[in-house]
């Protein structure tokens, strides 16, 4: 079994992924609702709102965020540029002027 603070770290971590995907499926969530594969997940279908959706987003990036301040300042300044990165250029702008996409 791996050590206690091992398993803190990565589950931080994973919130910071975590958190890059609930703000991409918020800013995608009219698309979504347009494509056969997406239109049943819950922002499109109304079941979640955006607004709680957010919150959730803001809190694993707290969760994120914090463990890099943990570590240091430039860790966490370069876990926030990633989540901007992933979740706002890639999404907004990447996503969809190439056809290069998930």
């Amino acid at each position: 079994m791996p050590p206690f603070d091992a398993l803190v770290w990565a589950s931080r971590h994973r919130a910071r992924l975590r958190c890059a995907a609930t703000i991409n499926h918020v800013l995608d969530r009219r698309i979504d609702g347009q494509m056969a594969r997406t239109r049943a997940r819950p922002l499109p279908t109304g079941q979640l709102t955006e607004q709680k959706a957010l919150v959730f987003a803001a809190v694993l990036a707290w969760l994120g965020c914090d463990a890099g301040v943990l570590v240091n300042l430039l860790t966490a300044g370069l876990t926030f540029v990633s989540l901007i990165g992933y979740a706002v250029i890639y999404t907004v702008w990447l996503k969809r002027a190439t056809s290069q996409k998930s």
